[in-house]
């Protein structure tokens, strides 16, 4: 299917994304820390000196590498294989990308807060 001379995958590639953020932060990472909460491994923690909020940074930043990761993988497969356009501009795409992946992780950290 063809629209404004783009092909479906251009605009399906942009929600894989979006969906590779939203997966980690909505979903992986508050199911993380509760269950960190449940079996006492954060208050173990605390009374070791690490601060809960180190803890929640942490695993903040690996979920944004694993879904710099992800989104990496999704893009290099769908360029060569469903002949996906490159954007006009990259570097807006990285910035908007690591943006909504903040957002995403801010989300969670509200939640298990």
């Amino acid at each position: 299917m063809i629209f404004r001379n783009f092909g479906a995958m251009n605009y399906y590639v942009p929600g894989y994304l979006a969906l590779v953020a939203s997966a980690f932060g909505l979903i992986s990472l508050p199911t993380h820390l509760t269950a960190y909460r449940e079996r006492g491994v954060l208050r173990r923690l605390h009374a070791s000196g690490i601060r809960t909020r180190h803890v929640l940074t942490s695993q903040t930043l690996v979920g944004a590498a694993l879904t710099s990761i992800g989104a990496v993988l999704v893009v290099a497969l769908g360029m060569p294989i469903y002949d996906v356009r490159s954007p006009a501009s990259i570097v807006t795409v990285i910035l908007m990308f690591a943006l909504s992946t903040l957002c995403f992780m801010a989300v969670a950290a509200y939640w298990v807060r």
